[in-house]
């Protein structure tokens, strides 16, 4: 019996930290393919655009891929942007990361957290 529940308990460790990285992982995946997106799309008109018209396409851009665009320089070689999105579904990290915010326990389990990435891509 007692291997049994031992069994079990390393079953639910393993699935915890299998879902959760998984989730991690393909956040982190999806997030950095939507920033390139973003950026080729900023890179093309960069040039030619005032910062707030950059700023205008940039959100308009990453709202498409869903991303949110934290912040964003225009520097001599390129346009750099920092990007996040949600993490959803996961078991026990957005939960912890939650609690650890003081969030309360009953609304602890229905709150994302966030990955964050930056990049740059040449305008000329």
């Amino acid at each position: 019996m007692n291997r049994i529940i031992k069994i079990l308990i390393v079953a639910a460790i393993v699935a915890l930290i299998l879902n959760d990285g998984g989730r991690w992982a393909q956040a982190v995946i999806d997030l950095r393919g939507s920033t390139g997106q973003v950026l080729d799309q900023a890179a093309l008109t960069a040039h030619r655009s005032s910062p707030a018209q950059l700023a205008g396409q940039l959100a308009q851009a990453a709202a498409i891929q869903q991303i949110r665009v934290t912040q964003y320089a225009i520097t001599p070689t390129g346009v750099r942007i920092w990007t996040e999105e949600d993490v959803r579904g996961t078991w026990v990290v957005g939960p912890y990361m939650a609690l650890s915010r003081g969030v309360p326990f009953a609304k602890a389990f229905g709150i994302p957290f966030v990955v964050t990435y930056d990049a740059e891509v040449p305008t000329r």
